[in-house]
């Protein structure tokens, strides 16, 4: 198991559903997500273009209220993907796999209109997932004689 995270970003583009071997369908989320915000002219953060693969019942929710713009919280495991593009070049591809837990936190259309940005007009669609991290109170845990330092 990888590194399972709860991942916020824009949605890069409009989600993009199509139907797969057994008569599946599989909607794939593009997610941009930043470090942080530049304060200064002279910072720079690198953008991470992150793949969701949203899967049936999930990607139901997804194909009707997402679309490009949109501020998504997301959670599940992180990869890193290795291929040669089409030209012979190395390239790495970041991807949250078994994603359970999605959410539209604010929408591009509201934050055009002035509304606010609460996520009132959000929702979420979120599954039960057997491989998932448990779930860990870590303020009922002592854990003075772990500190390495």
């Amino acid at each position: 198991m990888g590194l399972y995270v709860y991942l916020t970003g824009y949605l890069a583009r409009d989600p993009e559903s199509r139907a797969v071997a057994g008569g599946k369908e599989v909607t794939r989320l593009s997610v941009a997500a930043s470090p942080g915000v530049a304060k200064e002219k002279e910072e720079n953060y690198e953008t991470v273009f992150v793949q969701v693969d949203v899967w049936a019942p999930g990607n139901t929710y997804i194909q009707k209220y997402a679309q490009k713009g949109d501020l998504v919280g997301v959670q599940g495991e992180l990869a890193l993907r290795n291929y040669n593009d089409r030209d012979g070049n190395p390239r790495t591809q970041t991807e949250l796999l078994r994603p359970n837990n999605i959410q539209i936190l604010s929408r591009k259309s509201d934050r055009a209109a002035g509304a606010s940005q609460r996520g009132d007009g959000g929702g979420g669609y979120s599954r039960s997932n057997a491989n998932a991290a448990p779930a860990n109170n870590f303020a009922d845990d002592d854990l003075s004689d772990e500190i390495p330092f």
